[in-house]
């Protein structure tokens, strides 16, 4: 009679502290920040234990401009080229910035979206805003500075930048990485989701791939654009363990978004305030 291999596991907690699951050999090594061990937990609250961490804290990936061919991803203060990036998308953020300069400078966007469908509260074209006169339907789609031909920079752009925020359980990281997807590879986003859907799969039940590909603008400017993969299932534990992880980043998400309704609100009586993930650079 032959026998079933059973292939070794680890057991882990969930992060809500719901109950424990076992994932296969290695997989808590490699996404430490879906499946962290209690030798893990021990070092993290040793080093940030009494830290508010929010997404903001978390390191960034941008897709490089059309002259460099790898992404630039720094650990430890090191930076590396690599051909590409593999982890597990724990969270997906639409979101849609303006610069009223077209010039983003590290100051926060004149205007901006949280779900890149309606205008933040305080941004110029929100209906309450310095120019809601020109938006009075109050969603993004009908903003004049998202309309084809807007940027001024380009024949058929838009001068609101549309962005994907993808929030990555990468390769030995405690926590994930935030990769801005830039509006040019906005479907490549939503045609990998759109696949994982058709197989009924959800986008954090798979190890995905992210790579570049050169494309060209119309005026023949050469640019990069993120290209997706699927390279691995997760196990239904692994899965699940994911699943609770982006829960809590999506709070995370949904608490920074609050805070700049709130900045909004002290701004107008003269206090200052903060601004969210979702309007705020990355």
């Amino acid at each position: 009679m032959a026998s079933t291999k059973v292939e070794p596991t680890t057991t882990v907690a969930l992060r809500d502290g719901s109950g424990m699951v076992d994932v296969r050999e290695g997989f808590a090594e490699r996404f430490p920040a879906i499946a962290p061990t209690e030798e893990m937990l021990e070092v993290f609250q040793e080093n940030l234990g009494d830290e508010e961490l929010g997404v903001r804290d978390f390191k960034k990936i941008k897709v490089p401009s059309g002259e460099i061919d790898s992404w630039m991803v720094t650990r430890a203060g090191t930076q590396r080229a690599l051909d590409k990036i593999v982890g597990v998308i724990i969270a997906i953020k639409a979101r849609r910035s303006y610069w009223q300069s077209n010039e983003p400078d590290g100051s926060f966007p004149d205007c901006s979206s949280s779900d890149a469908k309606t205008p933040d509260r305080g941004g110029w074209y929100h209906p309450e805003g310095e120019m809601g006169h020109q938006n009075p339907t109050g969603l993004c789609r009908n903003c004049p500075m998202s309309q084809r031909g807007s940027d001024p920079k380009s024949d058929k752009g838009q001068a609101c930048r549309e962005q994907r925020l993808l929030f990555i359980a990468t390769d030995g990281a405690m926590f994930p990485v935030v990769m801005s997807v830039p509006r040019t590879s906005v479907r490549n986003v939503t045609g990998y989701a759109m696949d994982l859907s058709e197989d009924r799969i959800p986008y954090y039940g798979v190890e995905t791939e992210f790579t570049l590909g050169k494309a060209k603008s119309s005026r023949g400017q050469e640019f990069n654009q993120v290209k997706l993969r699927m390279v691995g299932e997760l196990s239904p534990a692994e899965r699940e363990a994911a699943k609770i992880y982006g829960i809590e980043i999506k709070a995370m998400i949904e608490a920074a978004v609050a805070d700049f309704s709130d900045a909004a609100d002290t701004e107008a009586a003269g206090e200052g305030g903060g601004v969210s993930v979702g309007t705020g650079p990355v």
